[in-house]
């Protein structure tokens, strides 16, 4: 399960993993533990991300990146980060998620 989460969502934190599965991390460590040496590991912000070593997806992903993207209700690039402040400022964050945590469908720019 980690090892398709982080294909699928990486580069990501072990609070993203814990805040998409719903457990904490206690829970996965040993699991995270068993995996790790087929991780790379990344410092963004003094925070540590991790993504699958033969992910050679990613950097292709990273440079075909289009200036404007529209996300659907309920995007992974919302749901399965704890943390959106990369992504959104809390303003806009109020606005992309409404009252009993609807998702709205948003236009990504730049």
């Amino acid at each position: 399960m980690l090892k398709s989460y982080f294909k699928n969502y990486g580069p990501s934190s072990l609070k993203d993993v814990a805040h998409w599965s719903g457990m904490s991390q206690k829970e996965f460590m040993s699991s995270f533990l068993n995996i790790q040496k087929e991780l790379d590991e990344y410092s963004y912000e003094n925070k540590k991300l991790y993504l699958l070593k033969d992910d050679i997806d990613f950097q292709q992903k990273v440079s075909e990146q289009k200036s404007v993207m529209l996300l659907g209700q309920f995007d992974p690039l919302f749901v399965c980060y704890n943390d959106k402040a990369w992504i959104a400022d809390e303003k806009q964050q109020k606005e992309i998620w409404r009252n009993a945590a609807i998702g709205e469908s948003d236009f990504l720019v730049d």
